[in-house]
């Protein structure tokens, strides 16, 4: 009996990379369950991560509480004003803010370092997902000698035994944070042992393995480059008002950041509760099983920034990446992407739109198509890189050009153009063959490929492929054209391999 059954829905989207089908996953939960009898006692939440989605769900997570009964989201009540400083000695968090008590930790000292290369050595460990294996590199370098560090770099990962894959799959990459972060959190918690086994003290709520090293844990478990959220960051700052997205989300602070601006240094188990997790991260796989079976390639560029407060900032995985050599291993494992495939059909056209590491899956799907050698229909591939410096595997291209794997290759660079080349952006490009795109869609059924980052990117080439259909086919309004882009999709021929 659904009459029986209270609920409340916060949705997942990203407004910005997917307008079309923005939290339509939680529209459609929230009206079904609607629909059936359930009693909604909190509006639809809908969170959008093109913008700052912890912040839109700290928002509608308050709201609940107070509809609940006036509780924060630790069940603690948060008074609105704020505490004296008389009332908040240094290196003290006042009373109204403290999260739930955790339970200390309980420690064993243990014979060896306590330090490994991943956790796959612990019997039972619930930590990574099923099938996850130590992957060997084979290969790992910049596709260019010359440039930044952050030029574009491959890397090859041998497969083991048995294990296969598709083309336009994933492969799921555990990484680990750099020793630096790791040593400067010990450094702040030098009173307690970083070799000594984190043991079980009937913490259900604890939420990483236990039978580990806190510098296991630190190293392995939790992602010490993230920002936190926006309940710990309250407690980190002693404050109940923060303006979470300007002063922590988009400056991208972390818990070491706040508590070295801070006098507080919260207990270790607080700590451990309050740091985000580490998760795995996707990337799409650059091969094809067709000329690798044991083995697959990524493409990836190493993330390095400095922040609006002006700090140095690397990004986690693939500053993990960039320092693994040959004959090392990393800690993945292989993701079907069943929505992200070629037609079975090869007279169908294809049109692939791809910027800057988008270019990993269209590498594989054109080593695909020189390895089938089929009769292929009309194919076209717009490519956006930031200079000519950053372009990457044109003699791939070139070979895929001159056997009939692709017909046509539209290549555009955004900056550090020269001679009689003409910078541009890739939707700029795409949208001067709209006619062209528009006729392939609307007549011949072409299957449209996406792959690049989500905010700029991403939304970028959908924006240009709304308005090119809007222009040229009889839809009414931009209605109806998100209408049919989500039937393009749903059917296959909108594929999206976009991720920031």
């Amino acid at each position: 009996d659904w009459s029986q059954v209270d609920y409340a829905v916060f949705g997942l989207g990203n407004k910005v990379a997917h307008p079309n089908h923005f939290n339509v996953i939680g529209k459609n939960i929230d009206k079904k369950l609607e629909e059936i009898g359930a009693k909604r006692v909190f509006a639809l939440g809908l969170g959008d991560d093109g913008d700052c989605i912890e912040d839109d769900f700290d928002t509608w997570l308050e709201g609940l509480a107070n509809n609940l009964g006036g509780n924060d989201s630790d069940g603690e009540k948060l008074d609105q004003d704020p505490v004296p400083e008389a009332e908040n000695p240094a290196g003290t968090v006042p009373n109204n803010l403290l999260p739930p008590k955790h339970p200390a930790l309980v420690m064993q000292s243990a014979p060896d370092t306590g330090i490994h290369g991943d956790l796959l050595h612990v019997p039972s460990l619930q930590f990574y997902q099923d099938d996850v294996e130590k992957l060997a590199v084979k290969e790992n370098q910049p596709l260019h000698t010359v440039g930044s560090d952050q030029t574009l770099h491959e890397m090859c990962l041998s497969l083991p035994h048995g294990q296969t894959y598709q083309t336009g799959d994933h492969v799921a990459i555990y990484p680990k944070n750099p020793t630096c972060l790791v040593d400067a959190f010990l450094w702040l918690y030098d009173d307690v042992d970083p070799y000594a086994t984190i043991l079980e003290n009937g913490d259900e709520s604890y939420p990483h393995p236990t039978g580990i090293s806190l510098y296991d844990t630190l190293l392995h478990c939790v992602d010490l480059g993230a920002v936190p959220s926006p309940s710990f960051t309250r407690y980190l700052q002693s404050q109940t008002q923060i303006d979470y997205k300007a002063d922590i989300s988009d400056p991208r602070r972390t818990v070491l950041d706040m508590i070295l601006s801070s006098s507080l240094k919260p207990p270790l188990q607080d700590l451990l509760h309050g740091l985000p997790p580490m998760k795995a991260r996707y990337y799409s796989i650059a091969s094809s099983p067709l000329s690798h079976p044991s083995e697959v390639f990524i493409t990836y560029r190493p993330v390095k920034y400095v922040t609006s407060r002006g700090h140095l900032r690397e990004g986690i995985c693939t500053g993990h990446l960039r320092t693994l050599t040959k004959d090392s291993s990393v800690v993945a494992a292989v993701r079907s992407n069943p929505s992200f495939r070629l037609p079975e059909d090869p007279s169908i056209p294809v049109i692939f739109v791809a910027g800057g590491c988008g270019i990993a899956p269209i590498r594989a799907f054109l080593e695909e198509r020189l390895a089938e050698k089929a009769s292929y229909g009309t194919s076209h591939m717009f490519l956006g890189f930031r200079s000519p410096t950053d372009e990457v595997y044109r003699s791939l291209m070139e070979k895929a050009l001159d056997e009939g794997a692709i017909h046509h290759a539209h290549i555009t660079y955004s900056s550090g153009c020269t001679g009689d080349q003409q910078c541009r952006l890739v939707s700029e490009a795409f949208r001067d063959y709209g006619k062209l795109v528009f006729d392939l869609v609307q007549q011949e059924n072409a299957h449209v490929y996406l792959c690049g980052g989500a905010r700029t990117f991403g939304a970028a080439i959908e924006k240009e492929l709304m308005d090119i259909l809007f222009e040229n086919g009889n839809f009414s309004d931009e209605e109806e054209v998100t209408s049919y882009m989500q039937k393009l999709a749903n059917e296959g021929r909108l594929c999206e391999d976009l991720a920031d």
